[in-house]
């Protein structure tokens, strides 16, 4: 046989000792495998996925190119469900995990002798239940309810494994829930129970498979009905527990676990997803309860406020009307920042081509910038979600105006700090090509508060609401980018925005944008 492995001395020489039949050639990398089985008589091929020198996917296909029949046997630790699903389609005749223990060798083996020659009927019954696993996976990434995809789950192991007894089990606090019972199960025959009881609180707390081949009177496997003499239990992750029950003794073994294994790797998989995806749609409708609140609870009394400030003025002249308008400007800009805030977290996901340049040069005239001055060397596009693109690079510049400012603070976003002209922003392209920055030649930003601008009501000037780099941050994450702060070529503030995915097409020009004579 033929194993392919980048470190394959200790597993060669357990298969020598687990059959003295086995004659056992190593290869190192992909290539070297391919040119060994046109040399020699290989009567099966074992491989590990160890990427870059053994990749099994491409291996198992170019082996498929040349010849449908050859028994092909994966061995690896570091296996998953997308792994599993592309070597099932690429037509692998064997799927096995690498389990501690020197028994493995043994396992694989004895699966070696039955892809070969001992148990054709065998491995084909093993492929088809690959296959027909495989497809589960994608029926049940199609579920929308976390109920469903557990229904789905005991209704492939009824079907496809022959457990007729079975169950998945999730926690709830310190319990653990029956949510599906296949239609063969016993009534009453799968019941609640807390996290550390029985064989289903073991497999929980453990996170490790078992079989119990006969279930004694005393057995600590707390059975849910006396007549249960046999069980598998396996982990769902960190969700649960999946168990498949039999009346006689002896009735499931290895095979039966990574079958299981392989099909609950798929369910957990997708109820992660899924309650992924309820937490973000709860999130949502808390932050558009909050928006609503906001716009329009505070927004009418703020607008009240204003009309009678104005009233005010027609029929007195007092300094402390000054004062009041600055502070209703900075309620406004503060109301303006909570729901932009609010509205940014969503992930990005129908992201269009955008020109940088030109977005920056748009969005450089909607901020007070006072005699500030713009260059960019921006000569890409790039694929994101617009409007909030805009919204990541207002906040930038006005960050820079508000901030890099050695001049007296500004009072309003209408009073820009820069009215000297002394301040320069500068936008392009990261030297690796990963992404942009926007860097200004400012005051700059102490090492030590790096991380803490980005976090709500971190403001050093009067007129900031503290919300604009928080907004920043929220934009990043929902395009799925990185950020980060440095120190600018002049010593000032440097933002890097990197991860993005640029648009392969024309290139624009670039262009210097001095502010006093733009507007």
């Amino acid at each position: 046989m033929l194993y392919a492995d980048t470190a394959p001395t200790e597993t060669a020489a357990g298969l020598e000792r687990a059959d003295d039949r086995f004659i056992v050639e190593t290869v190192t990398s992909v290539d070297d495998g391919l040119e060994r089985l046109t040399n020699a008589d290989i009567d099966c091929i074992v491989s590990t996925h160890d990427t870059p020198e053994i990749d099994a996917i491409d291996f198992l296909e170019a082996v498929r190119a040349e010849d449908t029949d050859l028994p092909v046997v994966l061995f690896t630790e570091n296996g998953d469900e997308a792994l599993a699903s592309d070597v099932i389609s690429a037509g692998v005749t064997d799927y096995l995990r690498r389990a501690a223990g020197t028994d493995r060798y043994e396992m694989l083996a004895t699966r070696i002798v039955d892809a070969v020659d001992g148990s054709e009927e065998s491995s084909q019954r093993r492929q088809s239940a690959l296959k027909a696993l495989h497809k589960v996976a994608t029926t049940l990434q199609t579920e929308e309810t976390v109920t469903a995809v557990c229904e789905r789950t005991v209704a492939a192991a009824a079907d496809i494994l022959e457990f007729h007894m079975c169950s998945v089990i999730l926690r709830e606090g310190e319990w653990l829930v029956p949510y599906a019972v296949s239609a063969g199960a016993q009534p009453d025959g799968s019941r609640r129970m807390r996290i550390d009881q029985g064989l289903a609180g073991k497999t929980y707390q453990r996170g490790e498979s078992s079989v119990v081949a006969d279930v004694g009177p005393d057995d600590e496997t707390d059975p849910a009905k006396p007549t249960y003499r046999s069980a598998i239990s396996v982990p769902i992750g960190d969700r649960g527990v999946f168990q498949a029950v039999s009346t006689t003794p002896n009735t499931f073994d290895t095979e039966d676990i990574e079958l299981a294994e392989l099909l609950v790797s798929h369910t957990a998989s997708v109820v992660k997803q899924l309650e992924r995806e309820e937490v973000l749609r709860r999130q949502n409708d808390r932050l558009d309860a909050f928006a609503s609140i906001v716009s329009h609870d505070l927004r009418n009394p703020l607008n009240v406020a204003e009309g009678r400030l104005e009233l005010a003025r027609e029929s007195c002249d007092n300094e402390h009307l000054d004062d009041i308008a600055v502070a209703l400007d900075r309620m406004d800009a503060l109301i303006d920042d909570v729901l932009t805030l609010s509205r940014q977290g969503e992930a990005v996901r129908d992201p269009e081509p955008v020109s940088l340049s030109e977005l920056c040069r748009e969005s450089w005239e909607n901020v007070a910038t006072g005699g500030a001055t713009l260059i960019l060397d921006l000569d890409r596009r790039i694929w994101a979600d617009r409007s909030r693109l805009q919204a990541l690079l207002e906040n930038l510049f006005r960050n820079s105006v508000e901030h890099g400012s050695t001049n007296p603070a500004s009072q309003t976003r209408q009073d820009p700090a820069h009215k000297d002209g002394d301040l320069t922003v500068t936008g392009g392209t990261l030297e690796d090509g990963t992404g942009f920055y926007v860097e200004d030649d400012g005051t700059g930003i102490p090492e030590a508060e790096r991380e803490s601008v980005f976090e709500s009501g971190y403001s050093t000037v009067p007129a900031g609401t503290g919300l604009g780099l928080a907004i920043v941050s929220d934009i990043v994450a929902a395009h799925g980018w990185n950020r980060t702060v440095a120190t600018g070529a002049d010593g000032g503030a440097r933002f890097e925005i990197s991860g993005v995915e640029w648009v392969e097409s024309e290139r624009s020009d670039c262009y210097s944008t001095d502010s006093s004579t733009s507007k």
